[in-house]
C-alpha cells in the first residue's frame, strides 16, 4: 500500500472513530429528553424560505455566533475559519467548494462558486474584496455542490449567500475602532431601525495596513493595503401588511492594494535582485437592487421581483513590475432581472420564475472583450408525505446563453435537473440523498485569453462548456448538545475547463479536459455544553472537514504534462477545529480556531526556480487564531455597552501559504474598542 493510500485510510478511520466518539454524548442527550428540531429557516436552497429539515442538499449556515467569534477581516477568511477551502492569491481570495473554484480570477462569470449578496449576483467572486462588518451581516448560507441548479452558471461548485441585516423596531447598532500589527487600522459602523412601515439599515467599514511579515519574521515588501471600504444600505417600506418595496445598495472598494511579483523575484531578503518590483491594484464593486416582495393575506401565494445593476472594476498597474507594461482597466458591467412566484401548500410547495442576466466587459485598448447574456426559466417543488417524515423534491433550470465578441459569437442551450429525497425518522435525525447536474459556460475572456493578463493567458476559441453530474448522500443530527453532519459526494465532469501552463511560451491556456472526477466527504460537528456548576457558561467545541478522496484527472494530455493524474489546483483536504467559550456573568467571549489546508498540485511559474515549468506539490498551511471580547461597561436601562476586542492571528507563526508563493501574514495582533446599542 502506497503512502497516499495509507494517509487516506488513516484519515477515514479517524473520521469514523471521531463519529463513534459522539455516540455517548448523543445517548446522554436523548436520556435527558433534550431534543432539538432541524427547523432552521434558509432562503438560498430554493430561493424561498424553507425549513432546513426539508432540504436534500448539504447546507451550512454561519450564524451570528460564528461571525462574532471569528478573527476574519473579510468573507474569505471567515469561510476558511469554518473549514472551507480558500486560496489566497494576494489581492484575490478564491473560495473552493468540493475542490471547485477558479484560481487567478475575481470575476463572477469565470467562477464555479457563486457569491451572492442578499440572494443576488454582484459580478464578483473575490472574497478578499468583501470586508467583514460583523454587525452588518445577519448570517451566511452555503449550498455545497450544484444542488441549487436554479442559479445557473457559476454555481457549479456551490453558492455562498451573504445576508445582511434589515431594520427592526427601535434603533440598534454598533461601532468599533482599533489598531493592529503592520500598521493595521480598522473602523466600522452599523445602524438599523424601523417604524411607521419603514425599515432601514446602514453599515460602513474601513481598514488599511502596511506591508506584512511572513512566517519567520521576514517582511514581504509591497503587500500594502492602502484602504479597503465596504458599505451596505437597505431601505424598505411595507404596505398592506404583506407588500414591501425596497432598495439595497452594496459598495466595495480597495485602493492602492500592492502585491510583489510572483516567484523568487518577489520580495524580502531571499529575493534575487527584484526587491522593489510589484503590481498595484485598485478594485471596486458596486451594485444596486430595486426589490418588491408580496404575499396573499393567508400567505398561500407569495411573489417577488428584482432588477439589479452594477459594475465590477479592476484597475491593474504593472508599471512597477519586472515585466513592465501600461496600466489597464477592466470593467465588468452586469444587469439582472428576476421574478418568481410560490405556492405554499401544507403538502406541496412549488416555486417558479424567470431570470435574465447580462455581462458586458470593457477592456482598456481592447475592442473584442465581449459580453454574455443568459435567459432562463427555473422551478423547484417539494412534496411532504407521512406527516413530513418523507419529503420528495425536484428542480430544474433551462438556460439559453449567448456569447458575443467582435471576432466570434456562440450560444448554448442547457437544462440542469435536480432530484432529492429526505427521510426524517426522528425529529433529531435527517437522512438525505440528492442528484444534480451543473453547467458553466466559458467566459469571453477565457475564449480570448484574458486580455488584461495577456502576458499569462493565450486564447482558445474552441473552448466548450463544462458540465457535471453529482450525487450525494448524507445525514444531519441535532440532538441535545450535539449538532453533526456527514456527507459523501461524487462528481463526474465532461469538458471540465482547466488552465494548462506551457513553459516554452510562458503562457497558460484554458482547455477542456476529456474527463475528471471529484469525490469525497464533508463532516461538520459541534457540541454545546452548559455546565450546571457555572450558570451562564457555554463551551462549544467544533470541527469541519472537507476531504477529497478522489481528485482524478482523466485527460491523458494534461496528465502527461503534470506527471500525475491528480487534478491541478485542487486541495486534498481542509480542516478547521476549535472552540468558543462564553460566560455571561463576566461578559466574556473567547474563540479559538485552527485551520489546516493540504498541499496542492500546481505549476511552478517562479522565475529562477529549479523546478520551473513543472508541476509540484506546494502550499499547505496550519494557522491558529484567537479572539477575545470582554464587556467593560454596561449602561443602565439597556442603553448599550462598551467592550474590548483582542485578536491574535497565526499564534504559532505557521507557514500561512495556501497557494504557491503567496504567503499570508505571520503572527499578528489587533485591539479595538466597541460600543453596542
Amino acid at each position: 500500500m502506497n503512502v497516499v493510500k495509507r494517509k487516506k485510510l488513516a484519515a477515514f478511520s479517524l473520521l469514523l472513530a471521531a463519529s463513534a466518539s459522539f455516540t455517548p454524548a448523543l445517548a446522554q442527550a436523548e436520556q435527558g429528553g433534550e431534543v432539538a428540531a432541524l427547523d432552521t429557516v434558509v432562503v438560498t436552497a430554493d430561493r424561498i424560505k424553507s425549513s432546513l429539515k426539508e432540504v436534500s442538499a448539504n447546507v451550512t449556515v454561519l450564524s451570528q455566533k460564528d461571525i462574532q467569534s471569528s478573527t476574519a477581516t473579510n468573507v474569505g477568511q471567515l469561510l476558511a475559519d469554518q473549514g472551507f477551502q480558500v486560496m489566497n492569491q494576494g489581492t484575490t481570495q478564491v473560495v473552493l467548494i468540493r475542490g471547485m473554484g477558479q484560481p487567478a480570477t475575481g470575476q463572477e462569470w469565470n467562477s464555479r462558486v457563486l457569491i451572492l449578496i442578499n440572494g443576488r449576483r454582484i459580478g464578483a467572486s473575490n472574497a478578499a474584496l468583501m470586508d467583514l462588518n460583523r454587525d452588518a451581516i445577519d448570517r451566511i448560507e452555503i449550498i455545497r455542490g450544484p444542488s441549487a441548479v436554479q442559479y445557473g452558471s457559476s454555481a457549479l461548485g456551490g453558492v455562498v449567500n451573504i445576508i445582511t441585516k434589515r431594520g427592526e423596531e427601535g434603533l440598534h447598532g454598533a461601532a468599533e475602532a482599533g489598531f493592529g500589527s503592520f500598521g493595521l487600522n480598522k473602523q466600522s459602523l452599523a445602524v438599523r431601525g424601523a417604524g411607521g412601515g419603514f425599515d432601514a439599515a446602514l453599515s460602513l467599514s474601513q481598514q488599511g495596513r502596511g506591508a506584512y511579515d511572513v512566517s519567520g519574521g521576514d517582511t514581504w515588501a509591497h503587500t500594502n493595503l492602502g484602504s479597503s471600504v465596504a458599505s451596505n444600505f437597505d431601505l424598505g417600506y411595507t404596505f398592506l401588511k404583506n407588500q414591501r418595496v425596497g432598495i439595497n445598495v452594496n459598495f466595495y472598494n480597495q485602493n492602492d492594494a500592492e502585491f510583489p511579483d510572483n516567484g523568487l523575484s518577489g520580495s524580502g531578503p531571499k529575493a534575487i535582485g527584484y526587491n522593489n518590483t510589484y503590481n498595484q491594484y485598485n478594485l471596486r464593486n458596486s451594485n444596486v437592487a430595486l426589490e418588491y416582495e408580496g404575499a396573499a393575506a393567508d400567505k398561500l401565494f407569495t411573489w417577488s421581483a428584482r432588477y439589479a445593476f452594477g459594475r465590477d472594476e479592476n484597475n491593474y498597474d504593472p508599471s512597477h513590475s519586472m515585466y513592465g507594461g501600461t496600466p489597464t482597466e477592466t470593467d465588468l458591467d452586469n444587469r439582472a432581472f428576476t421574478a418568481q412566484t410560490t405556492y405554499n401548500g401544507n403538502a406541496l410547495t412549488v416555486n417558479a420564475g424567470i431570470d435574465y442576466l447580462k455581462y458586458s466587459m470593457d477592456e482598456t485598448g481592447v475592442s473584442d472583450a465581449g459580453d454574455s447574456e443568459d435567459s432562463a426559466l427555473f422551478f423547484t417543488g417539494r412534496y411532504r408525505l407521512f406527516n413530513e417524515k418523507l419529503i420528495l423534491s425536484a428542480g430544474g433550470r433551462f438556460d439559453h446563453y449567448k456569447m458575443n465578441m467582435a471576432s466570434d459569437n456562440t450560444s448554448e442551450d442547457n437544462f440542469a435537473p435536480s432530484v432529492g429525497v429526505v427521510v426524517v425518522p426522528q425529529g433529531w435525525l435527517k437522512l438525505r440523498a440528492n442528484y444534480a447536474e451543473g453547467f458553466r459556460m466559458p467566459a469571453p475572456n477565457e475564449y480570448l485569453g484574458d486580455p488584461m493578463y495577456a502576458y499569462f493567458y493565450a486564447p482558445n476559441m474552441d473552448l466548450k462548456p463544462e458540465k457535471s453530474k453529482t450525487y450525494e448522500v448524507g445525514a444531519d443530527v441535532t440532538v441535545g448538545i450535539l449538532t453533526s453532519s456527514l456527507t459523501y459526494f461524487h462528481s463526474d465532469f465532461d469538458d471540465k475547463i482547466a488552465a494548462l501552463f506551457d513553459p516554452t511560451t510562458y503562457l497558460s491556456r484554458y482547455i477542456n479536459l476529456s474527463a475528471a472526477t471529484i469525490a469525497g466527504f464533508e463532516w461538520m460537528t459541534s457540541l454545546e455544553f452548559h455546565p450546571q456548576s457555572m450558570n451562564g457558561l457555554v463551551i462549544r467545541p467544533r470541527l469541519s472537514l472537507t476531504w477529497l478522496a478522489q481528485r482524478q484527472n482523466g485527460d491523458e494530455a494534461t496528465m502527461a504534462s503534470a506527471g500525475s493524474d491528480t487534478l491541478p489546483n485542487t486541495p486534498e483536504y481542509s480542516l478547521s477545529y476549535g472552540a468558543d467559550f462564553r460566560y455571561d456573568a463576566w461578559g466574556l467571549n473567547i474563540g479559538v480556531t485552527a485551520v489546516t489546508s493540504s498541499n496542492t498540485l500546481t505549476s511552478d511559474y517562479r522565475t529562477g526556480s529549479p523546478t520551473y515549468g513543472s508541476y509540484i506539490e506546494a502550499g499547505g498551511a496550519t494557522v491558529v487564531n484567537m479572539s477575545l471580547d470582554k464587556r467593560l461597561y454596561a449602561f443602565a436601562d439597556n442603553h448599550g455597552k462598551i467592550s474590548l476586542r483582542l485578536q491574535v492571528n497565526n499564534i504559532f507563526d505557521g507557514n500561512n501559504q495556501t497557494y504557491l508563493d503567496y504567503p499570508g501574514p505571520g503572527r499578528n495582533f489587533y485591539a479595538g474598542l466597541r460600543y453596542e446599542f
